[in-house]
């Protein structure tokens, strides 16, 4: 059944700014918010969901929106804190529970945003490699979901030789909550990139 919902003008630009929703996506975006309260509305008058403690409530408040406002954008503890207003810890707490409950579509995220940093380094890589110098290295900056990619990916690859690479281990150079700088030697970014495209990310 389709129905048809009056939002506020004034409360919905309020939430759109908020939200930082881009003017192309604004519509899309109402139709969102017209979704959610209806279906926040019916598992209360339904009695579908009781919550015990105001934390459960608003661990699934704010599930229900990231969920439908952003399906593609990995949980960001910085963006939960402005966005909710939530307690920095709270909210680094909320962004490991929604990548939990995500898993599988972040990591086929994370591994096309590995792959897409690393092909940004590929030419000088190859270049690196073919002039000798194997020592090389580059610095990527790469969400933590990116990164823990790359972490399993380097250690497949590590004990499974794939090519006749050194393959010295990165090192990284700084961490700010969810966003890694790592230092990839040249051989090492060329290797993960051939799994990535063996394993059609």
């Amino acid at each position: 059944m389709q129905i048809t919902i009056d939002l506020d003008d004034r409360r919905l630009e309020q939430a759109l700014r908020l939200f930082e929703i881009a003017p192309a996506h604004r519509a899309d975006a109402a139709t969102a918010y017209g979704e959610i309260a209806a279906d926040l509305f019916f598992e209360w008058l339904l009695n579908e969901r009781r919550f015990e403690t105001m934390s459960q409530a608003t661990e699934h408040y704010v599930a229900k929106v990231e969920e439908k406002l952003y399906p593609d954008d990995p949980p960001n503890p910085t963006k939960l804190y402005e966005r909710y207003s939530l307690p920095l810890a709270r909210a680094r707490y909320l962004a490991r529970i929604l990548l939990a409950r995500r898993s599988a579509r972040w990591r086929e995220g994370a591994r096309r945003e590995l792959l897409a940093k690393l092909n940004e380094k590929r030419v000088d890589a190859e270049a690196a490699e073919a002039a000798g110098r194997l020592s090389q290295e580059f610095d990527c900056v790469l969400s933590r979901p990116a990164y823990d990619e790359f972490q399993v990916l380097y250690e497949w690859a590590r004990a499974n030789p794939v090519a006749n690479r050194p393959l010295a281990p990165p090192r990284v150079i700084s961490t700010f909550v969810q966003e890694v700088t790592v230092r990839i030697r040249c051989q090492v970014i060329l290797v993960v990139i051939d799994i990535l495209n063996q394993r059609g990310a």
